[in-house]
């Protein structure tokens, strides 16, 4: 699958020599493709560069703000983290955030049907848990101050299987995410994020 990376800056950049370069517009060079156009990278496998963080998205959508149309609380939500402090958003005792995709087998009740959801947890040194990493252990955004995550490292973490609902043995795969998932992902929590203020009935 080509991919776009994602700077940290908020940049759009396909690599040199990928079949997805060129495609949407932009200048090209030895580093690849910068994209001007997002529209035709919603489809690409997102790769998030060294150095991103949740500030790394909000200046995704301010610099192609023709993104913020993709979710109805974006434009707000960018406002919100344009208030926010320059540098230093980040909660004492979390490590990053992790935007992770779940499938979620259910037997009951009604017929037997699959579940499949993305998530934005924090995550914090700890023993090992089963909803987290080995060394780590996951919580919720909603209470979490948006200036109190700005500038935690932004990451990409597998899919979830949960069969049955027994979520003490799960199993974690690798996965791809493409771009629209990403910002469809991180639009849906931040709607909830800081008490939920906005609510929404995708899923």
């Amino acid at each position: 699958m080509d991919t776009v990376h994602l700077a940290p800056d908020g940049t759009l950049r396909t690599p040199a020599g990928s079949a997805g370069s060129g495609g949407s517009g932009g200048s090209g060079g030895s580093d690849g493709t910068v994209h001007t156009d997002p529209l035709p990278c919603l489809r690409l496998a997102a790769v998030l560069d060294a150095g991103c963080t949740l500030r790394s998205f909000f200046a995704l959508l301010t610099r192609y703000a023709e993104l913020q149309r993709l979710g109805p609380f974006l434009p707000a939500a960018v406002a919100d983290a344009a208030r926010c402090p320059a540098e230093g958003c980040r909660a004492d005792g979390l490590s990053g955030l992790a935007l992770r995709k779940t499938v979620d087998l259910i037997g009951y009740p009604g017929g037997p049907r699959a579940e499949i959801y993305l998530s934005l947890r924090a995550l914090a040194p700890g023993a090992g848990s089963p909803c987290g990493r080995d060394g780590e252990t996951e919580h919720e955004i909603r209470f979490i101050p948006l200036d109190a995550l700005l500038d935690l490292p932004l990451s990409l973490g597998g899919l979830r299987h949960v069969v049955f609902g027994d979520r003490t043995r799960v199993l974690d795969c690798e996965t791809t995410f493409s771009l629209f998932e990403v910002i469809e992902g991180l639009a849906w929590e931040l709607g909830f994020q800081g008490g939920a203020r906005h609510c929404s009935l995708r899923r």
